[in-house]
């Protein structure tokens, strides 16, 4: 049986990593719901290529409610949350409220609320599930050895643009440097957040609330070749 999914963040790079894998895997999964941002021309893409599944442009429809009433109804069996930042964190809780798994890509929801996340899904009967590659991988490092034998979790990171700079030369940064990232193609707020380390922060939050450890055993690493993401 195909397993419905719903696509939160579709044009963005988590969305468009997930319609690789519907694509790929046609047998397995089904797409029912697609929501974007603002990006009106790559949705209309997406739309033309799976007609028959519904298509929210948040910005336009401008209406929480109408596109927490599309989560609602869309009958998904897991909901992929790409969307990036603080608003990312609403649409995670309309997900658990439906009853849906979800598949979460969306750090600022377990930073912000990982109590109240947890709680729901608890009562909702589903499941929350990392899907961002660091977080991904620890998770699956723990459903196949025990989170018992964990001493300590090591992040990696890239290091951004500014690895190699001085001080003097940080002085003097621009926008167009800071979104240069050495390793990987990402929106724009996250990026950002890369070259200034604070996504790290963020993930060193994350990590300790969704593996319930102490932030004393997690270890952040510069790895410039990026093969590892975390250990």
């Amino acid at each position: 049986m195909k397993k419905k999914v719903a696509v939160l963040g579709a044009t963005g790079s988590i969305g468009r990593n997930t319609l690789d894998v519907i694509r790929t895997n046609p047998d397995a999964f089904e797409p029912v719901l697609f929501i974007a941002g603002a990006n009106a021309a790559a949705l209309a893409e997406i739309a033309a290529e799976f007609p028959n599944v519904k298509t929210i442009l948040a910005s336009v429809t401008n209406d929480a409610g109408q596109v927490s009433a599309a989560i609602a109804g869309c009958g998904a069996d897991i909901a992929v949350n790409g969307i990036a930042g603080a608003a990312g964190m609403r649409y995670s809780l309309d997900v658990l409220d439906a009853g849906i798994d979800l598949a979460l890509a969306n750090k600022e929801t377990i930073v912000m609320a990982a109590p109240l996340v947890f709680k729901k899904a608890q009562e909702k009967n589903t499941n929350v599930i990392p899907v961002d590659s660091e977080h991904s991988a620890i998770f699956n490092l723990i459903n196949a050895h025990g989170a018992d034998l964990i001493q300590e979790i090591i992040l990696t990171a890239s290091g951004g643009p500014f690895r190699t700079w001085t001080q003097e030369q940080l002085k003097n940064v621009t926008l167009k440097d800071a979104l240069a990232h050495p390793t990987w193609s990402m929106g724009n707020k996250i990026t950002i957040d890369s070259a200034s380390l604070a996504n790290k922060g963020l993930e060193v939050i994350e990590a300790a609330r969704l593996f319930n450890v102490q932030p004393k055993q997690i270890k952040v690493v510069i790895h410039t070749q990026s093969i590892v993401h975390s250990m």
